[in-house]
């Protein structure tokens, strides 16, 4: 994805009123997502180091993240340019019932090592006014995942 594509379409999520702040940090709370930096400084234990690892063949559920309290106005291509910051997507799913989205969805990264950034990036991202809870799908705990 080139830069250029890119801004266009975080001017488009601008431009539809997407808002995104970080829980901790309240200045944050109404400003556009072009000024979301991360809350805390991420620490050099943060770093997660994988050798010899074929992320395309581990589970599915190791790289997904599970996403409620989404605003009726949340689309999947929405929720795509928002978590698409934290790494490359392979599928964004937002469940829907008599045709309208269902208020919750799931994100699936295509390598593992971005799912615990993500976690800390999005802690307490608020879209169209609504906090969400995004929380990790895997099977095991993701600090089992983090001590390999």
């Amino acid at each position: 994805m080139s830069y250029q594509y890119y801004m266009q379409h975080m001017q488009q999520l601008m431009a539809l009123g997407v808002y995104i702040a970080p829980a901790n940090y309240a200045p944050l709370a109404y400003m556009p997502i072009q000024n979301l930096e991360p809350t805390m400084p991420m620490a050099r234990n943060d770093i997660l180091i994988i050798e010899s690892e074929s992320d395309e063949e581990d589970d599915v559920d190791q790289r997904t993240l599970f996403c409620a309290n989404l605003s009726e106005h949340v689309t999947e291509e929405i929720l795509y340019e928002v978590f698409f910051q934290a790494g490359p997507l392979s599928k964004v799913h937002i469940p829907k019932q008599n045709g309208k989205n269902r208020s919750y969805g799931f994100v699936t990264y295509k390598y593992r090592c971005s799912v615990p950034y993500a976690l800390k990036l999005y802690q307490g991202l608020v879209l169209f006014g609504k906090r969400l809870d995004i929380k990790f799908q895997g099977k095991n705990n993701l600090n089992a995942y983090n001590k390999r």
